[in-house]
């Protein structure tokens, strides 16, 4: 965070332009719809767009409106000119008023992600991205539910660990596994599952597709994974998780997974 200016960072910190280069690099079939992007959301013709879908800022991290009808009922987006951070709203189709979710968009759009007052060290890779704002599928798995996000670590040239998250919107929790799904005595931020989460059969190839993204360039970089029975989709790659102050509750872990990671400068 400190020291590495690489060009390559920024890219990838863009949820529009990583596109790119994971279609360069994987293939298109790895990378969620996008069906607008622009600087307002009033340019956008909503009649165009579908019911259910993702509206979000490509500078950061949070700022987006999921509309879905699995948000609660009474899930409303806050009144036009409410102060907001990088928050995530969950709304049904028929309480997604454009004008709401408009004026959210342009605050995010006003925000620097890269840096905030108390902030140990600048987050450089988000400082310079070209600001946009972005519409995408909303991801559903085969059964029509909203997959499991799957946090593919890699640090050197391997795949050290993968957080699983779990009812990222109720009660959630982060399963630590390793490579091969088996889950570990460790933590950061979210509390464990109370027991082992079943593993998906395409974790391997997940696995795989991470090692394929960072090669041969990127050394430390958070692969975003969902599996949808059918594709596999790269949600982001992150630099700075967590801004680089989440604790690792073992010491051992700390150093294993740090072990064989040889900075670029």
């Amino acid at each position: 965070m400190a020291y590495d200016r690489r060009p390559l960072l920024p890219q990838l910190a863009d949820k529009v332009a990583v596109k790119d280069y994971i279609t360069s690099m994987i293939g298109s079939s790895h990378v969620a719809e996008t069906w607008a992007v622009g600087g307002s959301v009033r340019d956008m013709d909503w009649s165009d767009l579908p019911g259910e879908c993702v509206v979000k800022v490509n500078h950061g991290s949070g700022g987006l409106v999921m509309i879905t009808t699995d948000a609660p009922e009474g899930a409303r987006l806050p009144e036009i000119g409410s102060k907001t951070g990088w928050d995530r709203f969950r709304v049904r189709p028929e309480h997604a008023d454009p004008d709401r979710i408009a004026d959210l968009c342009q605050h995010w759009m006003s925000l620097d992600y890269s840096w905030a007052p108390g902030q140990a060290c600048i987050e450089w890779c988000y400082s310079d991205i070209p600001r946009r704002i972005m519409v995408e599928e909303l991801l559903r798995n085969r059964a029509g539910h909203h997959p499991r996000e799957y946090r593919l670590f890699v640090i050197g040239d391997e795949v050290r660990f993968i957080q699983i998250e779990i009812d990222v919107f109720d009660d959630h929790r982060t399963a630590i596994v390793d490579p091969r799904g088996v889950m570990l005595d460790v933590r950061m931020v979210d509390p464990p599952p109370d027991k082992p989460p079943q593993t998906p059969k395409t974790l391997g190839q997940m696995v795989e597709l991470a090692h394929a993204l960072a090669e041969p360039a990127i050394d430390f970089v958070r692969v975003d994974m969902y599996d949808l029975g059918d594709r596999l989709i790269v949600g982001e790659m992150t630099h700075y998780p967590s801004g680089g102050t989440a604790p690792i509750s073992s010491d051992y872990y700390s150093r294993l997974w740090g072990a064989d990671w040889v900075l670029p400068y």
